[in-house]
């Protein structure tokens, strides 16, 4: 349950009122994992599917859109999650699948989408070199992962 400011919709409570207690998601969901960024946050839910919500200008929704949204929309594509991850208002998410392979989309322009081509891509979008991943982590202009190997 979030709590904080929620100024571009990054709790997930279908407005933009900042709360000092935790709040619920909108739309009854339950979560297996989270992630917060600056301006939007994102999540797994138990079945393995990927919701975003908050700031979307650049992608970072995974929704095939650029836009806001003030409560959780899910992330394109028939994919099942173990992890994602938010980052700043204009990076990039990420997400690591069941099968250990990543995914990212949003602000790939410098390369931080680690798919080979600078650009910003508001779909899930694979990760390039056929790593196995354990974890990944976004910042705002950069990505990092570990590998299984």
């Amino acid at each position: 349950m979030p709590a904080g400011s929620g100024d571009s919709g990054e709790l997930g409570t279908g407005g933009t009122s900042q709360s000092n207690i935790p709040v619920a998601v909108s739309g009854g969901l339950t979560f297996s994992h989270i992630a917060a960024g600056t301006s939007y946050s994102c999540g797994v839910l138990v079945n393995g599917s990927a919701f975003c919500w908050g700031t979307g200008g650049g992608g970072q929704l995974g929704n095939g859109l650029f836009g806001s949204s003030l409560t959780p929309t899910p992330v394109l594509g028939d994919y099942t999650f173990t992890r994602v991850t938010a980052s700043s208002q204009s990076g990039a998410s990420c997400g690591i699948l069941t099968n250990t392979s990543a995914l990212c989309w949003g602000d790939g322009n410098i390369g931080q989408m680690g798919s080979g081509v600078n650009q910003i891509v508001a779909t899930p979008t694979a990760v390039a070199g056929g790593f196995s991943f354990q974890t990944v982590a976004t910042g705002s202009q950069h990505s990092c992962a570990i590998v299984a190997s």
